[in-house]
C-alpha cells in the first residue's frame, strides 16, 4: 500500500522540488549580480578617490617645482618671498592629498575591476614624485605625468561604471549611476584648468601646453561642457547640493575669472595677489567638486547594497517557500498514509470477522473508496441480518413434523450407527 502511496505522492512532490529549485537558481543568480554590481560600485569609489586625489596632489606639486626653480620663478615674475610663503602650504596640501590617493589605490582588491589600473596608477605616481622631487622633470612633464594618471584612472572608473550597469541593475541605480560618472567628469574638467590657465597667464605661449592660450581655452569648454551635462543629474538631493556648490563663492570667482580670462589680454592684467587668491579658491573649488562625487558615489552605494539585500531577501523567500511546500508534502503524504492504512485495518478486521460468522457493525470511515467498500459490506451484512431474521422467525413459527424429523435425523447420523 505505502508503495502505491508513494508513487501517488511523488510525481506532484517531484514537481514542486523542480518549480522550487528553478525558482532559486533564478534568484540565485539575481543575489550573485547584485553582488558582482556592488563589487564594482565599489571599485568605482575607490578609483574615482584616488583620480581625485591625484588631481588634487597635481597643483601643490606644480607650485612645489616652481617654488624650488629660481629661474622658473624668473620667468614668471613672481617674488621669491611670495612663493617661499606658500611653500609650507603647498607641502601640506600634496602631502594630504597623497595620502588619500594611496590610501584608495591600496583598498582596491587585487583581481577586481580596476586592480590594473589602480597597480599602474601607484607605479607611475611614484616614479613621477620621485622624478619631480629630484627636478629631472619640468612643469610641464610634470603635469603630463598627472595627467596621464588621472585619465587612465577615469578609464578605469568607466570601465567599473560599465560592468555594474551589464549586471541589470534597477534603474534607479543605473541612473545613479550615471550621475557619479557626469559629476567625475565635471571635476576631472575643473583640476585641469588652472595649470593651463596660469602658465598661459605667465609665460608667452609656444610649442609648449603650459601657456597655450589654446589649450587653456580647449580645457575651460571641456569644462563648461561639463557644466551643462550636469542639468541630466537624476537624483532630487544631488541637484541640490551641485546648485548651492554652483553657487557658491569659490567656484563663483574660479569661474568668473576663467570666463573674463577668455577675451585677449585681460589675463595678464591680473596682480601677483589675485593670483594667489584665485590659486586658493580653485583648491577651495576642487574640495566641493570632490564632496560633491563623494555624494554621488555614496548614494550609488546605498542604491547597489540595498539591491543586493532585496535580492537575497527574495533568494531566501523561494528557500522558505520551498521547503514549506516539500515538509508540507510529506506531511500530508504520511497523515494520509496513516489514514488509510487505519481504515484499510478496520475493514480488513471486520471483513475476517463478518467470513466467521460474526455479523458486526461495518464502521464507515477513512479515503471515499475505504468508505466505499465499507458501505457495500455494511449493505452485505444488513442483507444477511435479515435472511437471518428471516431464517430464524421461519424456524419459530413453521415447526418440523415429527416423521420428516426423524428421516432428516437418520440421513445425518454416519453409515453403521443406523
Amino acid at each position: 500500500m505505502w508503495r502505491y502511496l508513494a508513487a501517488l505522492v511523488l510525481l506532484p512532490l517531484v514537481g514542486v522540488v523542480v518549480l522550487a529549485a528553478a525558482a532559486a537558481q533564478a534568484r540565485a543568480a539575481e543575489a550573485e549580480s547584485a553582488e558582482r554590481a556592488e563589487a564594482a560600485v565599489r571599485a568605482l569609489a575607490l578609483l574615482d578617490a584616488a583620480r581625485s586625489g591625484a588631481e588634487r596632489e597635481m597643483m601643490p606639486i606644480l607650485s612645489l617645482h616652481v617654488i624650488d626653480d629660481p629661474a622658473a620663478a624668473a620667468a614668471l615674475g613672481i617674488p621669491t618671498s611670495l612663493l617661499q610663503a606658500q611653500r609650507s602650504t603647498a607641502m601640506e596640501q600634496a602631502e594630504r592629498a597623497r595620502e588619500l590617493t594611496d590610501e584608495a589605490l591600496a583598498q582596491v582588491p587585487a583581481g577586481s575591476i580596476g586592480a590594473r589600473a589602480a597597480d599602474r596608477a601607484a607605479a607611475d605616481l611614484a616614479v613621477l614624485r620621485n622624478l619631480s622631487h629630484s627636478g629631472e622633470l619640468d612643469v610641464e612633464e610634470v603635469y603630463i605625468g598627472f595627467l596621464a594618471v588621472s585619465t587612465d584612472l577615469m578609464a578605469a572608473q568607466e570601465t567599473a561604471a560599465a560592468a555594474a550597469t551589464a549586471e541589470g541593475v534597477p534603474g534607479a541605480t543605473l541612473r545613479a549611476i550615471r550621475d557619479v560618472q557626469t559629476v567625475a567628469h565635471l571635476a576631472q574638467s575643473a583640476s585641469r584648468q588652472m595649470p593651463l590657465y596660469l602658465g598661459s597667464l605667465f609665460t608667452g605661449g609656444g610649442d609648449t601646453i603650459i601657456g597655450s592660450r589654446t589649450a587653456w581655452q580647449t580645457a575651460w569648454l571641456d569644462y563648461t561642457d561639463a557644466q551643462r551635462q550636469m542639468d541630466s543629474l537624476s537624483q532630487d538631493p544631488l541637484v541640490e547640493q551641485w546648485r548651492e556648490t554652483r553657487g557658491s563663492p569659490a567656484v563663483t570667482r574660479v569661474d568668473g575669472v576663467l570666463a573674463t580670462g577668455l577675451g585677449a589680454g585681460v589675463a595678464r592684467d591680473m596682480e601677483i595677489g589675485d593670483v594667489v587668491t584665485l590659486i586658493f579658491a580653485s583648491q577651495e573649488r576642487s574640495v566641493l567638486l570632490t564632496e560633491l562625487v563623494a555624494a554621488a558615489v555614496s548614494e550609488v552605494q546605498e542604491l547597489v547594497s540595498a539591491d543586493r539585500e532585496r535580492a537575497h531577501d527574495r533568494l531566501q523567500l523561494v528557500f522558505v517557500l520551498g521547503a514549506s511546500l516539500l515538509a508540507g508534502s510529506l506531511l500530508g503524504a504520511i497523515l494520509l498514509g496513516h489514514s488509510v492504512a487505519r481504515a484499510l485495518r478496520l475493514l480488513a478486521g471486520q471483513a475476517t470477522q463478518i467470513s466467521e460468522g460474526s455479523l458486526v457493525e461495518v464502521e464507515v470511515a477513512g479515503p471515499r473508496e475505504v468508505r466505499t467498500v465499507s458501505a457495500a459490506l455494511g449493505s452485505a451484512v444488513a442483507g444477511l441480518r435479515r435472511i437471518q431474521d428471516q431464517a430464524q422467525g421461519y424456524l419459530l413459527y413453521r415447526p418440523m413434523p415429527a416423521a420428516d424429523a426423524g428421516a432428516l435425523l437418520r440421513r445425518s447420523q454416519p453409515a453403521g450407527q443406523a
